[in-house]
């Protein structure tokens, strides 16, 4: 279901302090919003709500680990206590991890499961029910990756990751399809933010060269979040099921289902091109 008049809409924004988040929730508090920040950095979701509520903006901050089941339920009282539900959620919260296969341990696999998909999984069930309920236009907004169509080397995880996303989105839209609640599904491609700058992001077989080599290639070749907040909005206003948004991302969504072979040759080049393989 689109959504036709945003005034007073409630919205949960997770890992809104910085990137596509913080760029979201700016984008819906500024077309009448009630917005929910919610992010593990806590001094800084702070200061990105006050920045908000500073240009007119209704909004709370949320600080808390949404890879805990704790804090989600935590996180659905506050939310539920500020505004008494929500119309629509942006699953925006997610990390990356860069390395070869044999060198991504244990412990990054789960930590990046726990964040990019069972956090996504606990908020959608702790928020649906109530979406479903009022019966109102509402919409839920999963921020996947072109990556989730396709792969790239030395990302196996994050790859793993936002495919599970696309399939969870895929299904969950299937179930609601005859409901009040749409599904969205966002698929950056070269985003500019800092997703393989974070602590424990990078395997240690990553050279400097090549870190260097990916942010060069992200500032010059990738968009700016902004961009992947206004297509987040217009998902919701209009009910789009898939949208490929930012460089290569569209070539990265659609190619596979045309040519797995050819989709395989162009993410190899374009790893080696970008720096994530030596």
């Amino acid at each position: 279901m689109a959504i036709s008049n945003f005034a007073k809409k409630r919205v949960l924004v997770t890992g809104a302090a910085s990137g596509i988040g913080l760029a979201t929730a700016r984008a819906f508090a500024a077309v009448g919003c009630r917005v929910a920040l919610a992010d593990v950095a806590e001094e800084t979701v702070k200061k990105a709500g006050a920045e908000i509520a500073a240009l007119g903006g209704d909004c709370i901050t949320i600080a808390c680990d949404l890879s805990a089941a704790a804090a989600v339920e935590r996180l659905t009282s506050e939310i539920d206590a500020a505004f008494g539900g929500l119309d629509i959620l942006v699953n925006n919260a997610g990390i990356g991890f860069l390395g070869d296969f044999l060198h991504t341990p244990d412990d990054a696999w789960e930590r990046i499961f726990a964040i990019n998909l069972m956090a996504m999984v606990r908020i959608t069930r702790a928020f649906l029910p109530g979406m479903l309920a009022h019966g109102g236009e509402a919409a839920v907004v999963n921020v996947a990756s072109a990556l989730g169509f396709t792969a790239g080397p030395c990302l196996s995880a994050y790859s793993a990751t936002k495919h599970a996303v696309v399939g969870f989105s895929e299904a969950l839209g299937m179930e609601l399809v005859d409901t009040n609640v749409s599904v969205s599904i966002i698929a950056p491609g070269i985003i500019d933010t800092a997703i393989v700058k974070s602590p424990g992001a990078v395997a240690d077989n990553i050279t400097d060269a090549q870190l260097a080599q990916i942010q060069i290639y992200y500032r010059e070749k990738g968009c700016a979040p902004d961009l992947v907040a206004q297509a987040i909005l217009q998902a919701t206003r209009h009910g789009r099921r898939i949208v490929p948004i930012g460089p290569k991302a569209r070539a990265m969504a659609w190619l596979p289902r045309l040519s797995r072979r050819l989709m395989r040759r162009a993410s190899i080049s374009g790893g080696r091109t970008i720096g994530y393989v030596n």
